[in-house]
């Protein structure tokens, strides 16, 4: 009678399938765990088995580094492993750099850390809380290094550790630099980017259940990426069409080489794409892919590492641009106009409160489109609207109060919440189509709010009429004092510095700074500020 193979198997309550597996006796008097036993995250049997294939991957690596004892890393293979670090980073953000002010408070940072010689750093106030912080700051790529050796089953010792973290600060510094250049408009590459040598694959065998016919598929090993890194619905849309038509060519991705990636590219150009639409969809698309194989030791090397094109800097004049206080008025006039056509209940409602919602909290129209009843709340006595991923999609995935401007709740916001249904505000879930998942009915709605809009009068083309309440926001902001801390929390932003992420953001205090912002008070003939 032979062994069973272990397996997946389902949560009795929740449906996911976990795992379960018996550590190995030696293993298990070295570590004193007798049992590994965690969530694969999916309810899909087919993913749950490509997960379980590869967790155990994982885990049978790391017990026979844990057989072999505790390794000594090199200066040479720790700058390496840095160089893997500046890799991830600098494609994470080649798309979207993001704002260069926040751009640069990260770069200071990790400069800190890095203990870059043109960064100087004074205590002030209290010595043991300043040098607390600095510690803090030094070791905040700690977790990210452990999850890495982890990841590879690797063991090395406390003096190695310490060498390649020191190695992975001033990559992530040097990786800050240029995703500020990004941010900037700069998108020449790194001419320091070659310094991080190759570092070689650990020589191990992985079992032979992982190596099946679809082990090489670009279109499955493009899946397996996306579902590791949980990459969202719409990226994964937009990149699994560009990969498929790389796997049209070439479906085995061992075939891939830099050269068929430069001609690649060069078709693609000669079929008169914009250079950005290249850049950070097509060559993106397949140098992450690529990216994740090569780290899953599916392939030596990444083909398309390195291969780019220059992409000119759009000039500050030719740039998005916010609302004036005349084309806010004509929206936000708009939605109190009559509805004269056969409109579903859920449209009317998403045309009369989601710009009114936007203007007064700068959020992305996605993330107010997809609100639902049991979302606004009360809390200290301050009504709230409660952004989070569990009802769809909010970037980096951070949820956040935001509170509703008085101007709102005069306008009856919290009585239309209240006779609405539970579920979402601005749209029926019961008319969803198969696959939503790609395409989510809460972009959908944000989609005519923004089609309404233009057909209305907001014509320029350096306004969009959803994203544009977002510019209109930070500029009153600023120019009525709101605590640029409690204003990036507000529009779900990154921090600007270390500091800010200390405390909480109390209702109160999100009340007070919503408050400074001037109502926008509509009447027959223009928008009073």
């Amino acid at each position: 009678m032979g062994l069973r193979m272990p397996m997946p198997y389902r949560h009795k309550d929740s449906g996911i399938f976990w795992m379960r597996l018996r550590v190995p006796g030696d293993i298990a008097k070295l570590g004193g765990k007798k049992e590994e036993k965690f969530s694969l995250g999916t309810r899909d049997p087919d993913v749950a088995k490509s997960a379980f294939l590869r967790e155990m991957a994982r885990l049978e690596t790391r017990w026979r580094s844990i057989r072999a004892g505790t390794a000594t890393i090199s200066h040479k293979e720790a700058v390496a492993i840095a160089g893997e670090f500046y890799r991830d980073l600098v494609a994470a953000n080649e798309d979207d750099p993001g704002d260069r002010d926040i751009a640069l408070s990260r770069l200071l940072l990790d400069q800190v850390a890095a203990q870059h010689p043109r960064v100087r750093v004074i205590g002030s106030g209290n010595p043991a809380l300043t040098s607390a912080m600095l510690e803090r700051i030094g070791n905040q790529n700690q977790d990210a290094l452990r999850r890495y050796l982890d990841g590879r089953g690797e063991i090395v010792d406390p003096e190695s550790f310490g060498r390649i973290l020191q190695a992975v600060n001033k990559g992530m510094a040097q990786g800050r630099e240029q995703v500020l250049r990004f941010a900037e408009g700069d998108y020449r590459q790194d001419p320091e980017a070659n310094r991080f040598p190759e570092r070689k694959a650990p020589a191990t065998e992985l079992p032979s259940a992982t190596q099946g016919p679809d082990h090489f598929l670009l279109t499955d090993v493009y899946e397996r990426y996306a579902d590791e890194s949980e990459q969202a619905p719409a990226t994964r849309k937009k990149w699994a069409a560009i990969i498929a038509t790389v796997a049209e060519t070439h479906p085995d991705i061992r075939t891939i080489t830099p050269e068929w990636c430069v001609a690649w590219k060069d078709s693609l150009v000669a079929r008169k794409l914009a250079p950005r639409t290249v850049k950070f969809g097509y060559l993106a698309a397949l140098r992450s892919t690529c990216d994740w194989a090569r780290r899953n030791l599916i392939i030596a090397t990444n083909p398309a590492d390195g291969i780019g094109l220059k992409v000119k800097k759009t000039p500050q004049a030719l740039q998005m641009r916010g609302y004036e206080d005349d084309e806010a008025g004509i929206v936000l006039r708009l939605t109190l106009e009559p509805v004269t056509q056969r409109l579903s209940e859920h449209q009317i409602a998403a045309r009369r409160w989601i710009p009114w919602i936007c203007c007064y909290s700068g959020a992305r129209v996605g993330e107010i489109a997809q609100l639902r009843k049991e979302d606004v709340k009360v809390k200290d006595g301050v009504p709230l609207l409660w952004i989070t991923p569990e009802a769809g999609s909010v970037k980096d995935g951070n949820p956040r109060n935001v509170a509703i401007h008085s101007h709102l709740l005069e306008q009856g916001f919290l009585e239309f919440v209240a006779n609405s249904k539970p579920g979402p505000l601005f749209y029926n879930p019961v008319r969803a189509r198969s696959g939503s998942a790609m395409n989510p009915q809460y972009k959908k709605v944000g989609e005519r709010i923004a089609a309404w809009v233009r057909a209305n009068g907001i014509t320029d083309e350096k306004l969009a009429p959803n994203h544009a309440w977002r510019h209109r926001f930070k500029t009153l902001c600023r120019e009525h004092g709101v605590d640029p801390g409690t204003r990036d929390y507000i529009q779900g932003q990154v921090p600007h510095n270390e500091a800010e992420k200390y405390g909480k953001f109390k209702p109160g205090a999100l009340r007070r700074e919503i408050e400074k912002l001037p109502r926008l008070e509509i009447n027959n003939s223009a928008a009073d500020v």
